[in-house]
């Protein structure tokens, strides 16, 4: 790296970095980075992601210097990769990273993918939203799904969106309060809008979350899967770790390789600790630096519902997703699907759709309404 640069120096190691270049340890950059430099967090901390994007990092293999090809163990626990700032705005980043070749036991280095020019940060908001899923015919399923929808990079888009979505509030309730749909549809007769008034709400943000098709981007990831005979707290979490994994290296991955690092907020329950958990240990593995092409990427953070209108959109579509999967099923099964909203997906617009084959391996799909054909293929409700 000296001879390709030699004007940039080359630290032996990270602390000697950090006291070198005598970094502010207050930038959140570094601060992300900071704790793992104490070696008790770094023990303390587990890694419990189970999952890499087969389709990017399946394929990538290593010559060793022996010619044996090497294909890394990418969830394997070690020292992170993590990237530093100075305090004149320069990522520091690892150029290469060890692995050793189970063949004949040799350890060598493979080059990093550090993308040039960072060009910021894209906010990113989440929510979630379950449905069990009965028809008579079959075991019982659960489906889980989680939402992510972007703000816009450019704050005068972001105002025109927040200016029309609150229209649209007052159109159809007569005032701007937050949003959730839950609420929304199970409102005691009398105390909130009737079914069919709900309906109309929701379709028209989605024509609105379609219009700012250039502006925002949206994704959603949703697993259906039998419903265990045991289904409690741990299980119902390892349904819920596996989508919003997914979803986020998902959104790390696409976004990063453009130069962006999406910052993520998702609202606020009692029970994040397993989100935070899953997030910090993926930092420990080579996957992470290869999924964030060396880009710096904040963790989750946990705000109130009344933090931004973005997790209303959220919640609009993984509550309009569930409902869907769930009526489909029910009515290619032959069963009556319980009265609620009816939203088409296609007035969504263009969505980053996320869905899981019969072993587990996540697959995508962009398009215009939801890929039934993909996702539930050789099912009835393709």
């Amino acid at each position: 790296m000296a001879d390709e640069y030699p004007e940039v120096p080359v630290f032996p190691n990270v602390i000697e970095m950090v006291r070198e270049l005598g970094l502010d340890m207050r930038d959140w950059v570094n601060a992300e980075s900071a704790p793992f430099l104490r070696r008790r967090f770094y023990d303390q901390t587990e890694q419990r992601v189970v999952y890499y994007p087969e389709h990017i990092l399946g394929s990538l293999s290593f010559a060793c210097p022996n010619g044996h090809a090497v294909s890394p163990s990418w969830l394997d626990k070690r020292p992170p990769a993590q990237p530093f700032r100075s305090r004149e705005g320069k990522l520091w980043r690892l150029g290469t990273a060890g692995i050793m070749c189970p063949v004949c036991g040799t350890n060598f280095d493979i080059e990093l993918p550090n993308i040039s020019p960072w060009l910021g940060e894209v906010l990113l908001y989440g929510d979630e939203a379950f449905r069990d899923i009965d028809t008579g015919h079959d075991r019982p399923r659960h489906c889980v799904t989680y939402s992510l929808v972007s703000r816009p990079v450019n704050e005068e888009d972001d105002c025109r969106l927040n200016e029309q979505f609150i229209g649209l509030k007052k159109k159809h309730f007569g005032r701007a309060d937050k949003i959730h749909c839950k609420e929304l549809f199970h409102a005691r007769i009398g105390e909130g809008p009737t079914p069919e008034q709900a309906s109309a709400f929701i379709g028209e943000v989605a024509d609105l979350i379609a219009s700012f098709k250039d502006k925002i981007v949206v994704l959603n990831s949703t697993s259906v899967t039998y419903k265990p005979t045991q289904f409690k707290k741990r299980e119902i979490e390892a349904c819920k770790s596996q989508v919003f994994g997914t979803l986020i290296l998902m959104a790390i991955e696409g976004l990063t390789k453009q130069g962006r690092s999406p910052r993520f907020f998702f609202e606020r329950t009692d029970a994040d600790g397993w989100a935070k958990n899953l997030f910090t240990g993926g930092r420990l593995t080579l996957m992470w630096p290869f999924i964030t092409h060396g880009l710096p990427i904040r963790s989750p953070e946990f705000v109130l519902p009344t933090h931004s209108m973005y997790l209303e959109f959220a919640d609009i579509v993984s509550f309009a997703v569930a409902d869907n999967i769930r009526n489909r099923a029910m009515e290619r099964e032959g069963k009556a699907a319980p009265p609620g909203p009816r939203l088409d997906l296609e007035r969504l617009g263009l969505v980053q759709y996320q869905g899981y084959t019969e072993n587990g391996d996540a697959i995508s799909r962009t398009c215009v309404g939801y890929p039934w054909d993909t996702f539930f293929a050789g099912t009835p409700w393709a």
